[in-house]
């Protein structure tokens, strides 16, 4: 039997590193909220068309494929699957920058849920891989209480962005959205979170433990 025990100084670390996923999962998701007026006014929208582009078009994928995800992510490990999730959100939050009108915005926020849909399947498991069975609930406690953290997180910072590019210059190596703040602040946010890919590669995932041999076999 295998009695190695876990490093519990790189599992707290490991709790740190994917507090920071949850955390610009929320900044990312809830960037849009910060962005009503412009984005009303440049795409023509309505509010109704708001409301679907802040709420289903986002969930829609978000809430089905939590189970797809997790399953995949026990066959293909989780540390991958999630940086699969994270660099599909992040770049699909970008793209939002480049949206020309009502369905190309809604597809590119499908594909944010798409990507967050990774989170709570990998992180959870991540963290259950990294502890003793003593040690579990507490850090399964402080991760999920970086959801609120995130919250806070997602209209503190994503209002300073917001803010910061009305005043910037035109960054005219975005082309021809240089001119419009609320798509540059898209482009950023979304870049910004491909800053976490170098960290996940820093996680040990654990091996998964052996399978039990069927009863009355070696």
């Amino acid at each position: 039997m295998n009695t190695t025990r876990p490093d519990l100084r790189h599992a707290w670390y490991v709790v740190g590193v994917l507090m920071a996923v949850y955390m610009i999962g929320f900044v990312d998701r809830q960037i849009l909220a910060l962005l009503v007026a412009p984005v009303k006014a440049s795409l023509g929208l309505t509010d109704v068309q708001i409301g679907v582009l802040q709420g289903f078009a986002f969930v829609m994928l978000f809430a089905l494929l939590g189970v797809p995800m997790g399953a995949l992510a026990d066959r293909h490990g989780r540390r991958p699957v999630l940086m699969l999730g994270i660099a599909v959100w992040c770049l699909f939050t970008a793209a939002c920058g480049y949206a020309g009108g009502f369905w190309s915005l809604f597809l590119f926020r499908v594909g944010v849920g798409l990507g967050e849909a990774t989170i709570s399947p990998c992180c959870l498991a991540l963290i259950a891989q990294s502890f003793p069975p003593e040690r579990r609930a507490l850090a399964t406690s402080v991760f999920v209480s970086s959801g609120s953290i995130g919250v806070g997180l997602a209209f503190t910072v994503g209002g300073q962005v917001v803010d910061a590019v009305a005043h910037l210059p035109e960054l005219r190596m975005l082309g021809p959205i240089a001119g419009e703040p609320w798509r540059v602040a898209f482009v950023l946010v979304g870049l910004a979170g491909l800053v976490l890919l170098p960290f996940m590669l820093t996680i040990r995932e654990p091996p998964p433990p052996p399978r039990s041999s069927p009863e009355g076999q070696e």
